[in-house]
């Protein structure tokens, strides 16, 4: 791996994915599904939403078929995948879900790529590197690329903001605005596609972890840190705004009652938290729940279990109903696999993550350290957020992966930052 035959660069990397998607896509769908007993037909895996998305997009290609692309819409009944899918089906005239397999394995290849430069920025070379992007290929990421869902983009979106960003704050030449504000556009329009919502919680994440990178930041390079955190903020709400307007409005639920009317919050916390009683009671069933006893119905009950949702954001999914030798038993399609998957790569996880303590023990360039330190802190914020709204294991693990892959990197980042210094210290020894 030291030949520079085998160095990451990002052309190399969305090489890599790119095929590997099509081809292990292909083989998922074609060959393991059909011979499971986990099939739904298509090549779709029972349980997901990804069936409800191919019966909507086959109601869309009819629609199509009759009266012409004039009738295709962006979000056909509020789902991105379905109208993808449609298009697909249109174009190659091929109902299944491979159709969309190539543009999933684009956008997983661009992810890997722009990622890979995230690695680069970090300082990883080598094995080191590599390993950054080893979290893209563990098992359960086959539900984000083999089979039509909205993961994909999101997190595409999120290692796109996470590059423009590094560029903004780590970057000397002036011409670097530009790719700042392409990036920091196409990363809210990838995410926005699928889930228009993520715009207000990426805006105040975003926010925060800049402020709060500002802090490690020398005095020096404060000026160019609030000229990041305007322009940032600027571009992502005035685009955010005009793509908001589009979306359908819900009406609150009547368990949201909170004692206080407080104007700026009750309707974006209301949201939020009538999201919550409907997905719990959906899932009242599901075995992966989390806190079903939690509904949180005003802002006293949220405010209290903020550092709960902190804490779960972090090492969700726990693996609960799994003994020593790892015998999981869950009630969902193919439930056991999957658990006893994320079991093993939280393990690994959680090694990586130990990895920050590298930002904190050693203080690299004040630069990078920043960054790193702010890019954890934004991460978390949109996790908690997905803990407040999504309380199921296998919802969070599957919806947080943007968020869990930008941690595995800082976490490689720091273990690379650990192994230099104890390197150094038995040379100088």
């Amino acid at each position: 791996m030291s030949s520079s035959r085998w160095e990451l660069t990002p052309a190399r990397a969305f090489v890599v994915f790119f095929v590997g998607v099509l081809l292990l896509g292909a083989v998922f769908q074609w060959l393991i599904l059909p011979n499971s007993p986990w099939h739904a037909g298509h090549g779709l895996m029972a349980g997901g939403d990804w069936i409800q998305f191919f019966d909507q997009a086959r109601e869309l290609t009819a629609r199509l078929r009759a009266e012409g692309w004039r009738a295709w819409e962006l979000r056909y009944q509020g789902q991105w995948p379905a109208s993808l899918m449609a298009a697909a089906f249109m174009t190659t005239g091929w109902e299944h879900p491979s159709a969309v397999l190539p543009i999933y394995a684009a956008i997983y290849g661009l992810a890997a790529a722009v990622l890979a430069r995230l690695c680069l920025t970090f300082g990883l070379r080598g094995r080191m590197a590599w390993a950054g992007l080893a979290v893209l290929a563990f098992p359960s990421t086959v539900l984000i690329w083999g089979q039509p869902h909205k993961d994909a983009f999101a997190l595409v979106g999120f290692a796109l903001l996470a590059w423009s960003w590094s560029m903004a704050w780590l970057g000397n030449s002036r011409l670097r605005w530009l790719g700042v504000i392409v990036g920091m556009i196409a990363a809210l329009g990838l995410m926005g596609l699928p889930r228009p919502y993520l715009h207000d919680v990426v805006v105040i994440a975003l926010g925060g972890a800049v402020l709060l990178a500002m802090c490690f930041l020398p005095e020096r390079k404060r000026s160019v840190a609030r000229g990041t955190l305007f322009f940032a903020l600027a571009v992502m709400a005035v685009w955010g705004f005009k793509m908001l307007e589009k979306v359908e409005k819900v009406a609150l639920c009547d368990s949201w009652r909170p004692e206080r009317y407080i104007p700026i919050l009750h309707e974006k916390v209301g949201h939020l938290l009538c999201y919550r009683h409907g997905f719990i009671h959906a899932h009242k069933s599901a075995a992966s729940s989390i806190d079903q006893d939690r509904l949180l119905l005003d802002y006293r009950e949220l405010l209290d279990y903020l550092p709960r949702a902190a804490w779960l954001a972090l090492v969700t999914p726990v693996p609960r109903g799994c003994s020593l030798v790892l015998q999981c038993k869950t009630t969902s399609p193919g439930g056991d696999a999957k658990r006893l998957a994320a079991t093993v790569e939280m393990v690994f996880f959680y090694v990586a993550m130990l990895g920050w303590l590298g930002w904190f023990m050693h203080k690299p360039n004040g630069d990078i350290r920043s960054f790193a330190i702010g890019l954890f802190f934004f991460a978390w914020a949109v996790s908690i957020f997905y803990v407040l709204s999504s309380p199921n294991e296998g919802t969070l693990y599957r919806e947080r992966y943007p968020e869990i892959t930008l941690w595995w990197i800082g976490g490689v980042a720091g273990w690379s930052l650990l192994l230099r210094n104890m390197r150094r210290r038995q040379e100088s020894a």
